[in-house]
């Protein structure tokens, strides 16, 4: 009989250790992706501090090719779509070789909690290069989550 028991509690002990397994992996508390001409961009590197209202937030993938830099102001509004050109700094955008681009795009705020201080949501745009405008990269898919 205790051999039965104890089959019994390893058999319910293993299907309870698969079953917590199986949960996905919680959301991150923050992330940055898009795609750069039509490539996958990740950050891996994401920092955020808050100055005079504004979240300044930038994002490096891994081999620090491209640097994504977003600037958005604490009060924005969700669903809103912000036109950013070349005379705002909402977003910035630099490569390997430390050039610097001007940008035109959108963001959009998806979630703005400042209770929990977390900003997250979408964007796109065009980025070249300041003095070579044939240095251009397209950058779609944006999506970014941020705790500050």
């Amino acid at each position: 009989m205790k051999n039965l028991f104890f089959l019994f509690a390893m058999c319910s002990a293993l299907t309870f250790i698969s079953c917590a397994k199986d949960k996905e992996d919680p959301e991150p508390s923050k992330y940055m992706t898009a795609s750069i001409d039509g490539n996958t961009f990740e950050a891996v590197t994401i920092s955020s501090v808050v100055s005079d209202s504004i979240v300044l937030s930038t994002g490096t993938n891994e081999d620090a090719t491209f640097t994504i830099g977003l600037n958005i102001p604490v009060d924005i509004i969700v669903n809103e779509e912000l036109i950013i050109d070349e005379f705002d700094f909402g977003i910035t955008f630099t490569d390997v070789d430390d050039n610097i681009f001007s940008t035109v795009g959108t963001v959009e705020l998806t979630e703005n909690d400042a209770e929990a201080d977390v900003l997250e949501g979408v964007f796109t745009f065009t980025a070249t290069e300041d003095g070579n405008e044939t240095n251009v990269h397209e950058i779609t898919n944006g999506t970014f989550k941020f705790t500050y």
